[in-house]
């Protein structure tokens, strides 16, 4: 096997390894459709030199808006295999949050998924450095976008990709080059770009003692903008060998784990749970836990990894009593993300995995700290949160209380709870108190307001403006700000969201330095 340094020399050791190997399953208009390994790299350096040809005065940052297909991961390859670095964004966020993110990651090129076609026109509005919007579905380009599939065929008929260039525009990505910008929610209520080279993600792949090999089935279920994501099921596929079906929707997890029968998936825990209940619900009726679960998950399930979020004893439990292995892993997209895996057959199922290889870790005032050629680069354009992210020796802090136990030959982490104030909710996306503080905050009628969780909700306690409302806590007030939280609701993806609005008369507890005590309202 070549050495591999780069997302290109993985994409193409797995193309020379198992080539016209089904990589990809996905459902497209009703039928399934496959791709192969081999195709996969073709169709990459095809997009790699309309990416070069498009950016002539050197490598570039492309955006990528949209779901999970085919398109989107090709273009990703074709992107870092032009030294570009591809910025994945989330597709559920606003307009207005999305036009920010391309701005301040200087993308010049943005590939638009189908269904996001519809913010084209606002992109080249708002965004000044995009000169190109490119569909990544369509057959036929629009008044401000290009097609795709039209640019592939132009590239076929001028000869393929090779032809497309001239020599001395041909780039190679290196290990040290920027391959992806992912945008995490953070602490300080702007968001930041997490920039991992080549060599983090290659590193992140081969870190893991992951039991995977090409005959398994991996059904891909979480945003491909999640690091995880990308890396435990697109860029792992790679290494292993294995079959990756793509899950359209999480409505119709059901029906494509009895149609792709895949052996394993990795989901947040929300999903687990719910798969649970209708096995649950199946059993009542069967009266053989293990068979109604081969109704669920098909018969060749044999393994479900957790990320995101905390998994309990009692699903931990279920999953046993159904005859899966059910296992959690441990990273943050700062880490590429993986910092510890969970592992089949390993007896701690409590724990988040063992300790991922190459990586160390710490406990420092009860903080778990990290070192691994897997950390970030740093945040894009953001010195002062990139140092603030390490210590002073260099160790990344991860912002989580934690534990590490050592048996049987390994290290195995243990999280116990958060420094951050960052919520995480039960379906493993991360919301910055700080991003929804500021927003509230501009609306006249709040003058003081503190965001946190709750039994599982997003709470928004408000200390009313008492020069718009007045001062007593009226019904009139109440529903004044209740229309406000409504307003800016509309403009946040479902898991944004202010679900309680708690009014509040007293002022919030502060230090001497005039911040809000936030322990205090938990």
């Amino acid at each position: 096997m070549q050495e591999i340094k780069t997302l290109k020399d993985l994409l193409h050791n797995a193309a020379e390894r198992f080539g016209d190997k089904t990589f990809l399953k996905y459902i497209k208009g009703g039928v399934v459709k496959e791709k192969s390994f081999k195709r996969l790299e073709e169709d990459a350096a095809a997009i790699s030199s309309m990416v070069t040809y498009m950016s002539p005065s050197g490598p570039c940052h492309v955006s990528l808006i949209g779901m999970t297909t085919y398109e989107y991961i090709a273009v990703y390859f074709g992107i870092v295999g032009a030294q570009c670095a591809a910025v994945n964004l989330d597709a559920k966020l606003s307009i207005e949050d999305l036009c920010s993110l391309i701005t301040r990651s200087d993308s010049k090129i943005v590939f638009l998924d189908n269904n996001y076609i519809k913010y084209a026109n606002a992109i080249l509005n708002r965004c000044p450095m995009v000169h190109c919007i490119i569909n990544m579905q369509s057959d036929e380009s629009g008044d401000n976008t290009r097609s795709l599939r039209m640019m592939m065929k132009n590239v076929s008929r001028l000869g393929g990709a090779a032809q497309l260039i001239n020599a001395d525009l041909k780039r190679e990505p290196s290990a040290e080059d920027c391959a992806t910008i992912i945008y995490t929610s953070g602490t300080t209520g702007v968001s930041k770009g997490v920039m991992l080279s080549h060599a983090n993600l290659v590193d992140n792949v081969f870190c893991s003692e992951d039991k995977l090999d090409e005959n398994d089935v991996k059904l891909t279920v979480l945003p491909i903008n999640h690091a995880i994501a990308l890396t435990a099921d697109i860029l792992n596929g790679l290494r292993f060998g294995y079959t990756i079906c793509i899950n359209d929707s999480v409505m119709r997890l059901e029906k494509n784990l009895k149609l792709f029968e895949p052996t394993t998936m990795i989901v947040v825990p929300m999903i687990a749970e719910s798969l649970s209940r209708r096995v649950k619900a199946k059993n009542k009726r069967i009266g053989d836990m293990k068979k109604a679960a081969r109704e669920v998950f098909g018969k060749n399930f044999n393994f479900i990894f957790t990320g995101g979020a905390p998994l309990t004893q009692e699903l931990i439990d279920t999953y046993t009593e159904m005859g899966y292995e059910i296992r959690q892993g441990y990273g943050m997209t700062e880490c590429s993300p993986k910092i510890s895996t969970g592992v089949p057959g390993d007896p701690y199922q409590d724990s988040c995995g063992r300790l991922s290889l190459g990586c160390e870790a710490r406990i420092v005032d009860g903080e778990l700290q990290v070192k691994s050629p897997s950390v970030m680069m740093g945040y894009y354009k953001d010195e002062e949160n990139t140092a603030l992210a390490f210590t002073e020796d260099g160790w990344l802090k991860t912002g989580d209380l934690g534990s590490i136990a050592e048996a049987d030959g390994h290290k195995f982490i243990y999280i116990t709870g958060r420094l951050k104030n960052l919520i995480i909710t039960d379906s493993g996306e991360n919301v910055s108190p700080e991003e929804l503080e500021e927003k509230i905050s501009a609306e006249d009628v709040i003058s003081e307001v503190v965001v946190y969780e709750k039994d599982n909700k997003i709470v928004a306690e408000i200390i009313q403006n008492p020069d718009v409302t007045g001062t007593d806590v009226t019904s009139e007030a109440e529903s004044i700000i209740q229309g406000a939280i409504d307003r800016i609701n509309e403009g946040l993806p479902l898991y944004k969201r202010i679900q309680t609005v708690k009014m509040r008369e007293e002022d919030f507890e502060k230090t001497t330095s005039g911040k809000i005590k936030r322990a205090a309202l938990k």
